[in-house]
């Protein structure tokens, strides 16, 4: 992509402009996700939301200073209309309130064309563009790193007009007499919208993980005023009635028997149970991506009771620089005191497990870690994979894991010789696109002969990943015509 900026000069007139061209008419709501542990809308009959990818979870998360449930998901995640219909494909308005983890760069906020196409609303570098046409001047930039921001993008669909705000203000404008803002326009699209997942084209791969607190539709334009209007915070919940005086109590226990202090045990495991006693060091795990794996452990009393009931709290850290412990989820104990939650699948992570005794305990009354190391993925193949005496490959290959390091991710090309595998040459896999590729050109020996190749990732401390390795390719050598 390009970057295409309004000039400073002109943008606050295109925007004046596009704010006198909407309607009087009011628009309806027509979905509302309030995404509290649940795809389902909370009025209007839309559809449920879709999952794109694997990697999303509902967590707590502070939102604009109110802790609250939140839909988190990975880069290359987010989530679609299961069908179109919601809102006409012409005329609407369309308001997200979510956080990306990174902003430089190109980072898809929605994407009207099913995944086909690179048009669309996004990120850049902290401002709001909708892609090829117009990206926003303010200063500072109003989208920041790990905190939320509302967007809105509404079309008129008589006049054709788009406007997009961040936090009720206006960003940019534009006519869009193309289309590229229609939804379902591109034929073979899937007819709704997409969320934070980038498109399949050329230039795809351009998203950021995070998390997402709310998503509303409305069938037509929402006006300037209007779209200021939702930055306003909800109203506060009805207090309820008066309780019956209470008979005194302590605040509400957690598990049977409440314990502070507790034992708690944690370890990773695929497909093998976890031992009843993992000695220190068995809380890590090291497999290959895609891999299903859970975390299981026991909450006992210092006694060694059983501690059934127990509401547990799960934390992971992405291992790498800068990254920072979230709250992921919760398990809850069985009888003898065991639990076992699903561990999302994704890069390398320190996880860990806290139990509180009580309701609103300030602290932990105990706590177990243990590390997922993912091998890296990568893939390989060679072109062509038998080639005549002093010829030439052609070695291509991919790691699909992210983030990847912004210079790229170094790659080792190695050979099968003499019992062990030796590197005769590195490349680097893109930072977008996580493709690489090597020509390599075959000496005039006057035998034939076969060679076995692979791709290794070596360890990196900005790739949340362990050291991963492709499968063997074997290529042959012909002498003679």
């Amino acid at each position: 992509m390009t970057r295409r900026a309004i000039p400073s000069a002109l943008a606050a007139v295109i925007v004046c402009v596009a704010a006198a061209a909407q309607p009087a008419a009011a628009a309806t709501l027509r979905a509302d996700y309030r995404l509290a542990g649940t795809l389902e809308p909370s009025c209007c009959g839309a559809p449920a939301l879709a999952n794109i990818g694997d990697g999303n979870g509902f967590v707590a998360d502070a939102v604009r200073g109110v802790r609250r449930p939140v839909l988190e998901f990975a880069a290359g995640g987010g989530v679609a209309t299961a069908s179109a219909g919601v809102v006409p494909s012409a005329s609407y308005s369309i308001a997200a309130l979510f956080r990306f983890d990174a902003i430089d760069g190109f980072r898809r906020v929605v994407d009207f064309q099913g995944g086909l196409l690179d048009a669309g609303l996004y990120n850049l570098d902290g401002q709001l563009a909708f892609f090829p046409f117009v990206s926003g001047q303010g200063d500072p930039a109003p989208i920041a790193a790990d905190a939320y921001s509302q967007v809105v993008i509404t079309r008129d669909g008589a006049t054709g007009e788009v406007v997009g705000y961040v936090n009720g203000v206006p960003q940019v404008a534009f006519t869009d007499g193309g289309g590229d803002a229609v939804i379902g326009a591109v034929a073979g699209g899937s007819g709704g919208l997409r969320f934070f997942a980038d498109d399949s084209s050329d230039n795809g791969g351009e998203q950021s993980a995070g998390a997402v607190a709310r998503i509303r539709a409305w069938d037509g334009p929402l006006t300037p005023a209007e779209v200021a209007s939702l930055e306003a915070p909800d109203p506060p919940p009805r207090p309820p009635a008066p309780p019956d005086p209470p008979a005194a109590a302590g605040p509400a226990p957690n598990g049977r028997p409440a314990s502070d202090p507790a034992r708690l045990t944690a370890c990773l495991r695929t497909k093998r149970p976890c031992e009843r006693r993992p000695p220190a060091g068995r809380g890590r795990l090291v497999m290959d991506a895609g891999v299903h794996a859970r975390l299981a452990g026991r909450l006992t009393t210092p006694g060694g009771a059983p501690i059934a009931g127990a509401s547990l709290e799960v934390l992971a850290r992405t291992r790498m620089p800068g990254a920072r412990r979230r709250t992921v989820g919760a398990t809850t104990t069985d009888g003898a005191g065991r639990y076992s939650w699903p561990v999302p699948r994704g890069p390398s992570r320190d996880l860990a497990v806290t139990y509180r005794p009580f309701a609103g305990a300030p602290r932990a009354a105990a706590r177990a870690s243990a590390r997922l190391l993912v091998r890296a993925p990568v893939a390989l193949d060679v072109v062509p994979r038998v080639v005549r005496d002093g010829g030439r490959i052609e070695i291509r290959g991919a790691l699909p894991g992210t983030p990847r390091p912004r210079p790229g991710k170094l790659v080792e090309l190695q050979v099968r010789s003499r019992g062990g595998w030796r590197t005769f040459a590195t490349t680097r896999a893109g930072r977008r696109t996580g493709r690489f590729a090597h020509t390599h050109d075959f000496p005039v020996a006057g035998t034939s002969r076969s060679y076995r190749l692979r791709a290794t990732v070596p360890p990196d401390s900005a790739y949340p990943y362990a050291t991963g390795h492709s499968r063997a390719v074997r290529i042959r050598i012909r002498a003679g015509r």
